[in-house]
């Protein structure tokens, strides 16, 4: 399949091409690398679908680093450190077990859990009631380079008239894990995998989420597969959703699927399928196109600097700065249209339906203000109309996700920053459940203003016991079976959900800022242009550097600051033990 000119340049400008960029020791925090796709605005999720995961993500990117509740000690003079020679891994762990346990996160599997997976002895049986036997088709899937917990795959296929038919597939991990179960009990302890530079606190036992309900390369694996045929204007014209027997055909990465798509050498994973080839492109088409059709119902585009620990001797030695890139964002829509449809199903059989929810923000205002001001700073020849620029009065994610896609494409180099601090003033997202007949209630950040469309997470089940919940809602709606929660039973568990979700970015935030304060400790001193991110009466003014990607706590001087203000800020101090990561403001 040949792109057409219009698809071609629609791919390519999708995202900002792949940059991957080696920094010193000295210049970033690390946060929870890029996985597979997971939501954009997590906490405010704009690309949800590109989750954190360091052996396969974000991601989706899954939430945006926000400011940490903690007392700092007093300011004290810059001092003279010696350079650091790496932060032990060892060292790492040991702050990121005492930042879960302190956070009431479970850091060890039960023994009854563990007892189960002996007792499985294999995947779950693919073959079931209602269950499709799809494993001749040219299924693949796109990840990170290390993933081993494959969630997704999917599979494309051309209709006609720009037309295409999209499946994609989800490792059923519900399964394997019966309700009530003793793991289905250690996944309601933490409800999602912890991403640290030290050390990856699994929800799930390795046995299952990397292998048995993994959809890892040629083996036969049960999924639940929703189908949507989407037109030539990336619109959803239909869906349907049921399990099936699959078979992942070419494990691929977003960098190399990427790299090839803009003209470089193909994965070698590429050959081993007649037509894959096509396959993917065809992939990248339909996703870009679903993309378009997302931005114009008013999806947002955020984007902040995601950072690769560089392990070395087991020792934290440097990080890698990644950006989004054309693969991950197709995969990302993708799974964004699959997650809506999937909300629809459950409505329309009557069920109740486990929501993933982002309120318009409150302050909407300081948005429209951040929003002028960001276009007040734009370079020469590169001016934005004001009517772009002056968001309308009422919250409006068409308009912001115009303004952010304008900002973009004029000042590429601060996007980032800009998109920090909007994120920000976003507000956080969490976990709903709408009763049966209910209006589905709307996503702020994926332009879905509730009624019959909602928005669910149902695409990484391996590492997100929402998505668990929401395959056996689906999987007994499908089935014509009675629901298998009470109302009382999935409120509870959105609950628990919501609190744990904020526990473990708190434990991934301290560890990571324990790592880069550890770089930062040979820069104290040192000057740098910031944004204002994030500001609390109790919590303090929190400021983002961009170069380096770096954030921390403005402890003293300039006052008056609010989200998206420009400042001069010196590093005062960090503290490696705690986390620390301290500013003061230059007049």
């Amino acid at each position: 399949m040949n792109l057409d000119p219009i698809a071609q340049q629609t791919l390519l400008n999708a995202v900002r091409q792949t940059q991957t960029t080696r920094v010193s020791r000295t210049e970033a925090p690390p946060e929870p690398p890029v996985t597979g796709p997971q939501e954009s605005l997590e906490k405010s999720e704009a690309k949800e679908e590109v989750a954190y995961k360091p052996q396969s993500g974000l991601k989706a990117q899954e939430n945006q680093p926000q400011a940490e509740t903690a007392t700092h000690y007093s300011p004290a003079p810059p001092q003279e450190m010696q350079e650091p020679e790496g932060v032990p891994l060892d060292k790492l762990r040991e702050v990121a077990r005492e930042a879960m346990t302190t956070r009431g996160l479970s850091v060890e599997f039960s023994a009854a859990a563990l007892d189960e997976v002996k007792k499985m002895g294999g995947p779950p049986p693919i073959s079931g009631p209602g269950v499709k036997d799809l494993r001749k088709l040219a299924w693949a899937s796109i990840d990170n380079d290390d993933t081993r917990d494959i969630d997704q795959l999917a599979y494309a296929e051309d209709l006609g008239e720009g037309r295409t038919r999209l499946l994609v597939a989800v490792a059923d991990v519900a399964a394997a894990i019966p309700k009530g179960s003793a793991l289905d009990q250690q996944a309601q302890l933490n409800t999602v995998t912890v991403y640290t530079p030290g050390k990856v606190f699994a929800m799930l036992p390795e046995q299952l989420s990397t292998d048995w309900t993994s959809l890892g390369p040629d083996v036969d694996r049960r999924a639940l597969v929703t189908e949507l045929i989407v037109d030539q204007e990336g619109q959803v014209e239909s869906s349907q959703v049921y399990q099936a027997a699959v078979n992942n055909k070419a494990k691929l990465a977003y960098k190399g699927v990427s790299a090839w798509m803009e003209g470089g050498e193909a994965p070698p994973n590429l050959s081993k399928t007649p037509g894959m080839d096509e396959q993917i492109k065809l992939q990248m088409e339909v996703g870009a196109r679903l993309g378009q059709a997302a931005r114009k119902r008013g999806a947002l585009e955020f984007e902040a600097d995601r950072v690769m620990p560089v392990v070395e001797d087991g020792h934290l030695v440097g990080l890698e700065e990644e950006k989004k890139n054309l693969a991950s964002e197709a995969v990302a829509n993708m799974m964004i249209a699959s997650n809506t449809a999937t909300a629809g199903f459950l409505q329309k059989k009557g069920f109740p339906v486990f929501q993933r929810v982002v309120e318009a923000p409150e302050r909407w205002d300081k948005m429209r203000e951040v929003a002028v001001q960001a276009a007040s700073h734009l370079p020469a020849g590169k001016e934005m109309p004001s009517e772009l620029a002056i968001l309308p009065q009422q919250a409006d994610p068409a308009a912001l996700s115009t303004f952010l896609r304008e900002f973009k494409q004029r000042d590429p180099e601060h996007y980032a920053d800009v998109s920090t601090g909007m994120l920000k003033l976003m507000g956080g997202g969490d976990y709903v459940v709408t009763p049966p007949g209910a209006p589905l209630k709307g996503h702020f950040g994926q332009g879905v203003l509730g009624g019959d469309l909602g928005y669910v997470h149902s695409t990484a089940p391996n590492r997100r016991l929402p998505d668990v919940i929401i395959q056996r809602l689906v999987k007994a709606a499908s089935n014509n079976e009675k629901c298998p929660y009470t109302m009382e039973e999935l409120h509870a568990i959105a609950e628990q959900c919501n609190k744990q979700e904020g526990a473990a970015k708190g434990a991934e935030r301290q560890v990571s800022k324990t790592a880069i304060a550890q770089f930062l400790s040979s820069q104290i001193g040192e000057e740098y242009e910031a944004t204002v991110t994030g500001k609390n009466p109790k919590k303090g003014v929190f400021v983002k550097v961009s170069d380096p990607p770096i954030e921390g706590k403005l402890v003293e001087g300039l006052d008056g600051l609010d989200v998206g203000d420009k400042v001069k800020v010196q590093l005062r101090r960090v503290d490696p033990n705690k986390g620390y990561i301290d500013f003061v403001g230059v007049q």
